[in-house]
């Protein structure tokens, strides 16, 4: 495996020299096209990978979902811990990952997140002190975690419809893990730590998903420097460069040069639906060469290891030679998507974790610990829907959703102040929405990214831009800690059901 991923790295790097194995042209127009050129396959082999990346994004967060729904049962009285034990992990891994997961092969990084899923199930399984079973809660974060930089990164080198995909088994792995812990314990009367071992068939799904059922990915066009461009004597603005200027500043042109990255591209920075800087939009300058190396089943020369985008490569020369001050500055491209991403997830995690607990709804004989565990479903039902819905109802223009859910959290706490819905029915009706713009946010925002990133940027912009959602979320727990028992607080002294 080592040595087929050290060969894919020298073959992705050779793909201009004129040895056969790469293809240039030097035409304006072929090479505005060329970021949406896609190697055509087999429809056998696109529903192959499109059921891969669903499952992949099912067992990548149902362990998370399993250990908070099993909260209690690891530490009685404990489901703040355990839900802190399953998120502060991921508010150090995603923001560092993109500064460092490069390192490693993919495969590497995925045998690691499968053996992370596996060894949070064990301890919280077979081990008795409490340490070791936070200590299982936090390898099943680390594995999501990881697991969702990492494979946001890989759907750079896979067409859009997987992005679909993932997104898609991500949903439904908040139906599929509270239903997979309630059904096994309630229904069949399985004990806890059976049910926890039995979960252990998620990790291997995962590992054998990546490792045997994925095939190989699409392979995108990377630029190249124009022969005179190195030596022109142009003053470098490139976005990377110190002082730059940033989305919503107008253009960000990238001269080719031997210490920039993906040189030749020039970053167009539009005034879009989603205002200044929104749209990210990578085009070849005139007189650049553009190489493209074979893709999978075209081409590849006896010996050499499956081209980039397959299983077992290493990161693109774009993303492994970045430095760290690179990183940062291409970072601030992704400024508008990551902050409609932040204020979606935090207003949506906000109602649910700090407002939705303290409803109910007597007269439909619903307390609200009833209400809540229903509405949890009904609003998990809704994110499944909309995080499926990317290739049927692809939308663009991202900002109207964030600005929904904050009226949705306006909505929700006036409910639990003043009790003017008196149906349950449409408050099931009000989350049910909540969930759908909270996963028609998340599919739309990285299935825009990766159409209008430059190809080179792709995969680490995909990568890095998950931070946000875990910021929201992040930010959204601590205020819940305040706002729910504030509103407990009001409820009672305004004479409102509080049980």
């Amino acid at each position: 495996m080592a040595d087929r991923e050290a060969v894919v790295d020298g073959y992705a790097r050779r793909g201009a020299s004129g040895d056969g194995m790469g293809v240039t042209d030097e035409s304006t127009d072929s090479l505005l096209a060329m970021p949406e050129a896609e190697p055509a396959d087999s429809s056998g082999e696109t529903w192959r990978n499109w059921a891969a990346w669903w499952v992949m994004g099912l067992t990548n967060n149902v362990g998370y979902v399993v250990f908070l729904t099993a909260a209690e049962a690891i530490i009685a009285g404990g489901a703040g811990i355990v839900l802190a034990a399953d998120i502060l992990p991921v508010i150090v891994i995603k923001p560092t990952a993109p500064f460092w997961a490069h390192y490693m092969p993919y495969s590497v990084r995925y045998a690691l997140c499968g053996a992370f899923s596996a060894a949070s199930f064990l301890l919280a399984a077979l081990c008795e002190p409490v340490e070791l079973k936070l200590l299982g809660v936090v390898c099943a974060a680390i594995s999501s975690g990881w697991g969702e930089v990492t494979s946001l990164a890989m759907l750079a080198f896979y067409k859009e419809s997987a992005v679909t995909a993932w997104s898609s088994g991500t949903g439904f792995a908040g139906v599929a893990g509270a239903g997979f812990y309630v059904m096994f314990t309630s229904a069949f009367g399985i004990s806890d730590r059976t049910t926890l071992l039995i979960g252990l068939i998620f990790p291997l799904m995962y590992v054998l998903c990546y490792f045997v059922a994925l095939g190989p990915g699409t392979v995108f066009a990377e630029p190249e420097p124009s022969p005179s461009s190195a030596s022109d004597g142009v003053p470098d603005e490139s976005p990377y460069a110190a002082g730059a200027p940033v989305a919503g500043a107008g253009k960000l042109h990238q001269h080719a040069s031997s210490g920039s990255v993906g040189p030749g591209l020039e970053l167009e920075h539009t005034e879009g639906s989603d205002g200044p800087g929104a749209s990210m939009v990578g085009r070849p300058r005139q007189g650049d060469t553009t190489r493209l190396v074979n893709p999978p089943g075209h081409g590849t020369k006896k010996g050499l290891a499956e081209p980039a985008g397959t299983r077992g490569m290493e990161s693109c020369d774009a993303t492994k030679t970045m430095t760290t001050a690179q990183r940062l500055t291409a970072l601030r491209s992704l400024l508008p998507v990551m902050t409609w991403l932040f204020v979606v997830y935090f207003a949506e995690y906000t109602i649910n974790s700090g407002v939705a607990g303290t409803l109910s709804f007597p007269n439909d004989g619903l307390p609200k610990h009833d209400f809540y565990k229903r509405a949890q479903l009904v609003y998990q039902a809704g994110v499944f829907i909309s995080r499926s819905s990317g290739q049927l109802l692809p939308i663009n223009t991202l900002w109207p959703m964030p600005l929904g859910q904050t009226i949705m959290l306006v909505v929700f706490i006036v409910q639990s102040c003043t009790q003017f819905i008196g149906s349950s029915w449409i408050m099931f009706a009000l989350v049910l929405f909540e969930g759908l713009l909270g996963g028609a946010v998340y599919v739309n925002a990285f299935r825009k990214i990766r159409a209008e990133s430059p190809p080179h940027l792709r995969e680490f912009y995909l990568g890095a831009a998950s931070v946000a959602d875990t910021a929201g979320i992040s930010v959204a727990s601590g205020v819940s800690v305040w706002l729910e028992p504030f509103l407990d607080g009001v409820r009672k002294s305004s004479g409102l059901p509080v049980a």
